[in-house]
């Protein structure tokens, strides 16, 4: 999910970290049990989300995935 033609994408990053805590949070729901073996998880995950989130990196890179892939 990260990586394009093996190479990271900085502008898949946010959507791949939200896109597995909602993964790990529906198998939580349903695996009660599990519930405490997958929280740190998603704490973690979470933390890193909003780490990231407020990058001007990011911004850049998404801006300019979007000119080049989708416009030209």
């Amino acid at each position: 999910m990260l990586s394009a033609e093996k190479t990271p994408t900085l502008c898949g990053t946010l959507p791949a970290f939200d896109g597995l805590i909602k993964s790990l949070q529906k198998f939580q729901s349903d695996n009660i049990s599990a519930f405490n073996i997958i929280q740190p998880g998603v704490d973690k995950l979470e933390t890193y989300q909003a780490a990231t989130a407020d990058i001007s990196a990011y911004i850049i890179a998404t801006c300019e995935f979007y000119f080049i892939f989708l416009i030209v």
